[in-house]
């Protein structure tokens, strides 16, 4: 595998090439260790004297506390290859205590934009670049399959969103060269979102502002398009016309073609922690008692780039039947995608087993169309693009196209599930000035036959 070169089968762009992300891990831990009496090559411990944040001190005696994550903890690092011949190129934090270090660094930094070439990336998912490689030991899968330390990097993850939500995180907010304004990203945040005239006309924002008006980063992240730019088309309103509900691309299995391959005749349980990841309604559902309506159903499943637009819109006309906002795992992947071949990008190529195990949203649509009878979207939430925020509550009435949440500190993936018995028609992809393959949200994404 080359560490030069974008991974393969990366929708979304979180990350860039493995050499770029091992030279910031490298130096951000550098950086948490450089004032340690013992040697920078050396592995470190936490000061107990240090004036750590509480999430994090949490987070460590935790893990102190419990033999088996104690043991977890360390077998995990000792199992990730290591390079000596040449360890800048390499992950280089060396144990569990260091990785705290680093998120202690990270929980008061924005993320950051980096030249690619003649293109630009950003580590937009930071304590995912830092977990990804004991995350793919054996070792790791236990770990972060465990509640607590899902509940530990929770909060871990809420602090860092409460900086991004704040004045402090505007750092990149510029026109800089590593700046998400700069003129690089911009033709980046035009070309996902298939936009060939000036930025401001098509994101609400003021160019001549500080930030462009933007407060946080998370004000950026959460932009808004100008409204002209993303209504539902009147050939489109009909209840048989289901509408995208997030600015995304298809995404199906490893080898198969969107949309021949759409899942359909989906089981109530399957084996969706191996490499195939079929999905299992009950997982996805977290038991809900609408699962049922959906066995046998279809899913829809669409992914999101970090460049692109991070609200959710409702993809029918009707009354919400059912929310709810479900923990689950943070950097847990699939087994089959551990070393001795990890995910670069992890969980990239598990997207389809997150949705029955990350943190997600599900907003349960009732059309009051018996043909298509009631829509349920799950918000997917990927690492640390785990922060769903809905905007609908039972009961309300939403009109296709409707705002009804979003993801805050990144964006992730989500799934449309049809009813059994539900017939569809998926649409191509338009493929005129669209070279990332995405739907744009509240376009025609299926019909009713």
């Amino acid at each position: 595998m080359s560490t030069e070169q974008p991974y393969p089968f990366a929708p979304g762009e979180w990350l860039p090439p493995l050499s770029k992300v091992f030279q910031w891990v490298n130096s951000v831990r550098d950086e948490a260790v450089k004032d340690s009496p013992i040697p920078i090559d050396e592995p470190h411990h936490l000061n107990p004297e240090a004036p750590y944040p509480t999430v994090i001190t949490d987070f460590k005696d935790l893990v102190e506390n419990d033999a088996g994550l104690k043991k977890l903890s360390k077998k995990m690092f000792n199992e990730i290859p290591r390079f000596e011949n040449d360890p800048t190129k390499f992950y280089n934090v060396k144990n569990f205590d260091e990785a705290l270090m680093v998120f202690n660094k990270i929980m008061f930094t924005p993320p950051l934009v980096m030249s690619i070439s003649s293109s630009m990336s950003a580590i937009t998912v930071p304590f995912n670049a830092v977990l990804n490689w004991p995350a793919n030991t054996p070792s790791g899968n236990e770990f972060f399959l465990n509640k607590d330390v899902n509940e530990k990097l929770r909060a871990i993850i809420s602090q860092w969103g409460d900086f991004l939500r704040s004045p402090a995180s505007t750092a990149h907010l510029n026109d800089q060269p590593d700046g998400w304004l700069s003129d690089e990203y911009v033709k980046k945040m035009k070309e996902y979102a298939q936009w060939k005239g000036d930025i401001k006309d098509l994101w609400i924002c003021d160019t001549t502002q500080p930030h462009w008006g933007w407060n946080s980063w998370d004000a950026f992240f959460v932009r808004q398009f100008q409204p002209q730019n993303r209504q539902v088309a009147p050939d489109d309103e009909p209840n048989n016309i289901i509408v995208n509900p997030c600015e995304a691309g298809p995404q199906v299995e490893e080898g198969k073609t969107y949309p021949r391959d759409v899942r359909t005749k989906v089981q109530a349980r399957d084996t969706f922690w191996l490499k195939s990841q079929p999905y299992s309604i009950f997982d996805m559902l977290n038991y809900d008692g609408l699962s049922r309506r959906f066995v046998f159903g279809t899913v829809y499943q669409g992914w999101l780039s970090s460049a692109c637009y991070h609200r959710w819109h409702a993809p029918i006309t009707g009354e919400v039947v059912k929310t709810a906002l479900i923990p689950g795992t943070y950097y847990s992947t699939v087994s089959s995608h551990n070393y001795p071949e990890p995910d670069p990008s992890g969980p990239n190529l598990s997207q389809l087993y997150l949705a029955s195990v990350a943190t997600r949203a599900l907003i349960f649509i009732d059309s009051g169309v018996e043909s298509l009878g009631i829509v349920c979207f799950i918000a997917i939430g990927m690492n640390e693009v785990s922060s769903c925020e809905l905007k609908v509550k039972k009961g309300d009435r939403v009109a296709k196209g409707d705002e009804i949440g979003m993801f805050h500190m990144g964006g992730s993936a989500f799934c449309l599930l049809f009813e059994n018995g539900v017939d569809l028609e998926f649409a191509e992809v338009p493929k005129e000035n669209n070279p990332q393959g995405l739907f744009k949200v509240k376009s025609r994404l299926a019909k009713v036959k």
